[in-house]
């Protein structure tokens, strides 16, 4: 397999609109169950790339949340420093 034919298969998966599905350390924020509760936050950036804590708020869109049928658009980093 050429250089070119991984760059353009790279380039599949970023431009997909489920494309972080497919990197290895990202995965979909999992569904609320009888057992355990996610809590999703949601924490604006500025302009200066700090974080805004005084508008941090509560994701509860169902459609943003997923549910059994609608697949979640939220994702959590796993890689370990």
């Amino acid at each position: 397999m050429s250089l070119d034919t991984v760059l353009k298969i790279g380039k599949t998966f970023r431009e997909s609109e489920s494309g972080l599905k497919h990197f290895r350390y990202v995965k979909q924020c999992p569904l609320d169950t009888d057992k355990t509760s996610v809590l999703r936050l949601s924490l604006p950036v500025n302009e200066d790339f700090s974080f805004d804590f005084d508008n941090l708020t509560e994701i509860t869109n169902e459609n943003i949340i997923g549910t059994e049928t609608v697949d979640t658009k939220l994702y959590y980093l796993t890689f370990k420093t």
